[in-house]
């Protein structure tokens, strides 16, 4: 059996306020030709559907066309559960409706976990379905009031909901588990991203009570990466959703299942329209070796180490890196993006405008004296211009 497995789309997702969602629309081109050229028997979405809770329009049009290519001209079935980006109840919404048609989707934990079974030449694949949750409904759901952290909930939800399920199969039957959370035993040892962090690991979950499963589908990290086992995968987002995951190989994992114990794991990389990259020099040396073609329209993000002082940075960058996210000085922590160029200035006063302004282009705070005299020439200008 041939699944695909793949995770964190978050639909509707902005990179520094630039709409992701053509971006998505084309991988997700990519990914449907893939499921076709590889014949595919079943598709893993393993959480983070959408960006938010409750999703944009445009993004739950993506998602529609996505799945009625799939599930309903391509007849593969999917298997999709709810993250932490999304509201359980909506994307579990008419689910049962769904799954004649071969779209399987479960949004919160209940005590009878969502088991869908497949059979290829080698026998039986068990689905079973675990969309993120937390401690809290998991202690109302089973009356405990000793689950106090996540791997608390787990252990509850694998005695009275999971070993159930591996202790009724037969031997040869083959298991897969689709989850979303932070899997692991030591936190320093996952690659994180911006949005994604573990504090104090309280949020880990000991990945050892998932070794009886043939294959852990998991979602969450962004980065595709295994979680203690190389049968315990993440299968990372599709695209690259902030600055941390500049120099991450985005990609998508295919699981062969063949008999019982005999896995085949590979990773291939589809399509993005754009790049994500960091930029670091002065901004001479980013003007003048800017490159041309496809790259040319990548998502950038520049560092400038000029000394001096540099005028009309973003406007000049922007000439040569159409899609340029936004950029700051090595010397200094103030960011300046497409955001702070543009549409929130209204939301600034004229003396914050002018403090953004000399750090940005001196690289460091304007001095309690020049702010003084700045406001004083800003209240002298105010007071002319209201007598015009």
């Amino acid at each position: 059996m041939r699944i695909v497995h793949i995770a964190d789309l978050h639909l509707g997702k902005t990179l520094f306020d630039i709409p992701l969602i053509e971006d998505q629309r084309l991988w997700l081109c990519a990914l449907t030709q893939f499921l076709k050229e590889q014949q595919a028997d079943a598709l893993v979405i393993a959480g983070d559907v959408y960006q938010r809770t409750v999703p944009s329009a445009e993004a739950v049009t993506l998602l529609d066309d996505f799945l009625n290519e799939v599930v309903r001209k391509l007849r593969i079935p999917v298997f999709m559960i709810a993250g932490n980006h999304d509201s359980g109840e909506r994307l579990g919404f008419a689910s049962r409706l769904f799954e004649e048609s071969g779209l399987h989707v479960s949004g919160n934990v209940q005590k009878q976990l969502k088991t869908i079974t497949l059979q290829d030449a080698y026998g039986v694949v068990n689905f079973v379905l675990l969309p993120y949750f937390e401690p809290y409904p998991i202690k109302k759901l089973y009356d405990d009031e000793n689950i106090k952290t996540m791997n608390d909930a787990f252990m509850r939800i694998c005695g009275e909901s999971i070993e159930p399920i591996l202790d009724a199969s037969a031997p040869d039957t083959r298991n897969v588990l689709v989850a979303h959370g932070f899997f692991g035993l030591d936190s320093s040892l996952a690659c994180f991203s911006d949005s994604e962090r573990s504090v104090g690991g309280s949020d880990m979950i000991d990945y050892t009570l998932l070794k009886r499963f043939d294959y852990v589908a998991l979602g969450h990290l962004h980065a595709p990466q295994t979680a203690g086992a190389p049968h315990i995968r993440y299968a990372g987002s599709p695209l690259k959703y902030s600055l941390s995951e500049a120099t991450q190989q985005k990609s998508v994992t295919m699981v062969e299942l063949l008999e019982k114990g005999n896995v085949t794991i590979t990773k291939h990389v589809l399509f993005a329209s754009h790049d994500l990259r960091i930029l670091t020099g002065t901004i001479e040396e980013l003007i003048t070796q800017a490159p041309k073609g496809k790259t040319a329209n990548d998502y950038v993000y520049a560092v400038l180490t000029d000394k001096g002082e540099v005028y009309n940075a973003m406007e000049k960058l922007r000439a040569v890196y159409p899609n340029i996210l936004g950029l700051k000085r090595a010397s200094s922590d103030v960011e300046v993006s497409v955001v702070s160029a543009g549409l929130e200035l209204n939301k600034k006063t004229p003396d914050e405008l002018f403090g953004a302004f000399y750090q940005e282009l001196l690289g460091e705070p304007i001095t309690p004296e020049r702010e003084a005299l700045m406001h004083e020439v800003l209240q002298e200008a105010q007071r002319e211009e209201s007598l015009l």
